[in-house]
């Protein structure tokens, strides 16, 4: 009986420090890396720049 409120008391403990320390650790790891792709990335200089044209109608005969 002792031994099973040990280890609960035990798991408890581990999930508060889950909770507290590894919680944050990974946002901060996620926020990191985000923030490496959107540094290291080439997308704002080296995308192709969008045309628009306008729209022209085009007549297909008169059959149609």
């Amino acid at each position: 009986m002792l031994g099973i409120v040990f280890f609960d008391g035990i798991i408890q403990l581990v999930r508060i420090v889950q909770m507290v320390i590894l919680g944050p650790r990974l946002i901060i790891g996620l926020r990191e890396y985000h923030a490496d792709l959107v540094t290291n990335s080439d997308e704002g200089t080296g995308m192709a720049s969008i045309v628009f044209r306008e729209r022209v109608h085009i007549s297909t005969g008169s059959g149609v």
